[in-house]
């Protein structure tokens, strides 16, 4: 059963230009029909920006590549049974103005998934890995994911002794975001121990990213016993991504299905 209904869509249209008619804004009515068919019609055809593959499952999966990663594996969807949508960070600029080439800004991409795809399904899960990883949480909470699965992510922009801003593009604080909202999604972090293997070149500081974060009530964090921020490729290289993956979803669902059944006995 569908439970996103799609007449959520339709209600918010006509709201929205009712009231674009009501302030007297003409074009505002007609920027909010353009953005809504948009948002219709993105994944309906075949792209370079974007890979998305479907099963007919009710359960949506959508992986935000990080930096010089190409799209997520070509044979997830049919070893997991989720449909599945994959996007890489082509642009290097963690996502902030949504999927190069594809929207024109990081709204026209909310709207794009949580009106136009997400309302199709059940149970939609956000994932990446770093710079991915902090897409899958900002836009996981922006669209009311149900589950966001996030592997070494950015949660706000460091500073070095410099006063160099690490990384490069100003990032939404996701603590704040987060820790301010009616509702989240749930929230699965998995980081390395330590990230010694590339120490000496780079650090990203996964852990410490995760000071404020990890404490959320929303958020579970699990560390995985590697010393390299990409954690989500060595759990490909031993052959546990996508069974986590699978396993995550998976509860998340038995979860849901278990307080729905508990929650209508009540009644």
């Amino acid at each position: 059963m569908v439970v996103r209904a799609r007449k959520y869509y339709f209600a918010r249209l006509i709201i929205d230009l009712r009231w674009a008619k009501m302030v007297g804004d003409g074009m505002q009515a007609e920027r909010l029909v353009e953005r809504n068919t948009l948002s219709q019609n993105l994944f309906s055809k075949e792209s370079e920006f974007f890979r998305y593959e479907k099963h007919g499952s009710d359960t949506l999966f959508v992986w935000f590549g990080g930096i010089n990663e190409p799209f997520f594996s070509s044979s997830f969807p049919s070893y997991s049974g989720f449909d599945c949508l994959y996007f890489r960070d082509s642009e290097f600029d963690w996502y902030a103005n949504g999927v190069a080439g594809l929207v024109p800004d990081a709204e026209s991409l909310i709207a794009a998934l949580r009106d136009g795809l997400m309302p199709a399904y059940s149970h939609v899960c956000f994932a990446g890995q770093s710079s991915g990883g902090h897409a899958a949480l900002y836009y996981g909470l922006a669209c009311l994911a149900d589950l966001c699965i996030v592997f070494a992510p950015q949660i706000r922009n460091q500073f070095d002794g410099q006063c160099k801003m690490v990384p490069h593009v100003p990032l939404k604080n996701l603590y704040n975001l987060y820790r301010d909202a009616l509702e989240t999604p749930k929230v699965l972090v998995n980081v390395s121990r330590s990230e010694r293997d590339h120490s000496n070149e780079f650090e990203w500081n996964d852990l410490k990213q995760l000071d404020e974060f990890r404490n959320l009530d929303c958020v579970t964090l699990n560390i995985h016993p590697y010393d390299n921020h990409a954690v989500s490729v060595k759990l490909r290289e031993e052959k546990l991504l996508y069974d986590l993956l699978v396993g995550y979803v998976g509860g998340y669902k038995a979860l849901h299905k278990s307080r729905t059944q508990a929650a209508i006995a009540t009644v």
